[in-house]
């Protein structure tokens, strides 16, 4: 049989809104779609405003190593080219490659041992080699948090009811710079839906005085018995995070969590070995290769996949990926981005959880003949 070549697509995809990010607004969300024809897709799209190379660093690193890829590919050679010396000065600078690259290469072992992706990862984890002789019964599904932007009390508690009907169980909830302001919102809602848990994201909003401020705001009232025990986290509340504010800020008895200082594995190992939060959230498309993402399922920290707006490849394969951490306990991931799209590969995947199904590798095949994808070139 004719080895299957690879195929680099570029895609350009209006938002139904325009998505706010540190440097301006993005309306439309732009990256790359790997494919061989056989079932094995991947997808390459740094997020603009978060991301440490653009769209135009990645798709000049494919086209320009077209070759050494595709012959990395059939070769089955995927992994020793994302080591190899004379690419790790490019590559350490596209953690978007280097996560699109591996995962062909997952999906390469997955097809091999004709089973889907994240059954294949279960399995390597509870091999003899860990003592675990034995198929881990595997749910097949990824529960989703919900996403609630900044906007009036009134229209967050009709989204957040709207959301809870759909079946939801965790809310992230933007929350604005000021600190009285933020816990507003946070006394009005947390009362009103006391089965509901709450991730409430700052953004890097506060000093470490304004910080303080919100966390001892709601420790009082918890104490008092106004605010009940369903907040998860606050995320990322620190303009200026380090790990020795961030372990002051813990002090203070609510959770923090990390999105942004998380990009490496060695960001995980300093807020690890800190005490600095409790939680990790990772975005794979900023964060690099499955040998990287390995490093936070080893940590002790609970850790929470995100989205960065993918497609339908990109947020398969994070769930794929996020039924590997929920081996932790389950966790609601943060994928439910795909109605932000006006257009994608699948209607929208919208709803509280994303099922996976048993059929091989990734679970199901894209049509490539979208008008918004632009073929660039076979490897």
């Amino acid at each position: 049989m004719k080895h299957p070549t690879l195929k680099l697509y570029r895609y350009t995809i209006p938002l139904r809104k325009p998505f706010h990010v540190a440097k301006g607004e993005i309306s439309e969300r732009e990256g790359f779609v790997l494919g061989d024809g056989h079932d094995i897709w991947s997808e390459i799209a740094p997020l603009p405003g978060f991301s440490s190379e653009s769209t135009e660093d990645a798709g000049t690193f494919l086209t320009e190593n077209a070759k050494r890829i595709h012959s990395a590919y059939r070769d089955r050679s995927l992994d020793q080219l994302l080591l190899d010396d004379a690419m790790q000065p490019e590559l350490s600078r596209l953690p978007s490659v280097r996560f699109g690259l591996s995962m062909l290469s997952e999906q390469q072992k997955a097809r091999t041992a004709e089973q889907p992706l994240y059954v294949y990862w279960k399995n390597l984890y509870y091999s003899p080699r860990s003592r675990r002789n034995r198929i881990v019964p595997v749910e097949g599904y990824v529960r989703c948090n919900a996403l609630a932007g900044i906007m009036d009390i009134k229209s967050l508690h009709q989204l957040i009811r709207y959301r809870k009907e759909c079946g939801f169980r965790t809310v992230k909830v933007k929350i604005p710079a000021d600190p009285d302001d933020a816990f507003e919102i946070i006394q009005e809602i947390c009362p009103a839906f006391p089965e509901m848990v709450f991730r409430f994201d700052a953004n890097r909003a506060f000093s470490l005085s304004e910080a303080e401020h919100l966390f001892q705001q709601m420790q009082n009232a918890q104490t008092r018995g106004d605010l009940p025990g369903n907040i998860a986290y606050i995320e990322e509340p620190l303009a200026d995070p380090d790990p020795g504010s961030l372990s002051q800020l813990q002090a203070c008895g609510i959770p923090v969590a990390a999105d942004e200082s998380v990009r490496s594995p060695a960001d995980i190992q300093q807020l690890e070995s800190g005490n600095s939060v409790k939680q990790l959230i990772i975005k794979p498309m900023l964060f690099g290769s499955f040998p990287e993402l390995e490093t936070a399922f080893r940590s002790k920290l609970a850790v929470t996949i995100s989205s960065s707006i993918e497609t339908a490849i990109g947020r398969r394969l994070l769930a794929h990926i996020a039924v590997l951490y929920n081996m932790k306990g389950m966790i609601d991931h943060g994928l439910d981005t795909g109605s932000l799209l006006q257009m994608d590969f699948t209607s929208p995947e919208s709803g509280p959880h994303i099922r996976l199904g048993n059929k091989t590798g990734l679970g199901f095949t894209p049509d490539s003949s979208h008008d918004w994808m632009v073929p660039v070139r076979e490897f």
